[in-house]
């Protein structure tokens, strides 16, 4: 079995966007290379997603004169947009692994609102804002909110299953490659057979390469200027 593409990673984590924002009451649309949203999006979450390397930055450009400042996640890391008023925020990797076997005990799943509202806390640490993660998530049998505790302390991510592939993210509470293999082994024991996929930089993306994961290829998320 091969790796995933950055394609089938960008359109898992598309997928998982349009599903934060639905709950929200914000749903986007999927178009021929694009996801786009044109509802107000929660807090971290882009207003449109590239899923084509080549996607042009028409659909974008056209979202940023109804929205305003937007931001673009730009899979490919293809787009020139500094013409427009757009100014880079981030960069990262795309990673990967391939399923794994797992003869682990079955991973902790959050499954009622009071348990999600203390991982979500968990993860924000000393960030204040409005609630992200809401209970309806817990509904859906593609996501699945992992917790564990390490040192002492609660942590985990995120998984979601779709376009072939199990994406990670929001993973938090410790940076040793420890955490990021037993959220693979979970991806395995709840989403057997399924590659597992995700984006990150810096001391995740070192924790990501720890544990095995290899880099895809690399996205860029551009912020329009006011």
């Amino acid at each position: 079995m091969t790796l995933p593409t950055v394609a089938q990673a960008a359109r898992n984590n598309a997928q998982w966007c349009d599903a934060v924002c639905r709950t929200h009451g914000a749903p986007g649309k999927f178009h021929p290379g694009h996801w786009l949203n044109r509802h107000p999006t929660p807090r971290y979450y882009p207003d449109a997603v590239t899923l084509d390397p080549h996607a042009d930055a028409a659909p974008i450009l056209a979202l940023r004169q109804a929205k305003g400042a937007i931001s673009v996640k730009d899979s490919f890391h293809r787009l020139d947009l500094a013409a427009a008023g757009f100014a880079p925020l981030f960069d990262a990797e795309w990673i990967a692994a391939l399923p794994a076997a797992s003869d682990s005990e079955a991973p902790h799943r959050i499954a009622d609102p009071a348990a999600l509202a203390a991982w979500e806390q968990a993860w924000a640490g000393q960030e204040s804002g409005p609630r992200i993660f809401l209970p309806a998530l817990l509904a859906d049998p593609d996501i699945a909110f992992i917790a564990v505790e390490h040192q002492g302390r609660l942590a985990g991510g995120i998984l979601n299953r779709g376009a072939g592939v199990v994406g990670l993210s929001n993973s938090f509470g410790a940076t040793q490659p420890a955490l990021h293999l037993f959220l693979i082994s979970a991806a395995a024991r709840l989403f057997p057979g399924l590659p597992v996929v995700g984006y990150a930089s810096g001391e995740r993306l070192a924790m990501a390469h720890g544990a095995g994961s290899a880099s895809i290829g690399r996205l860029r998320v551009w912020q329009a200027q006011d």
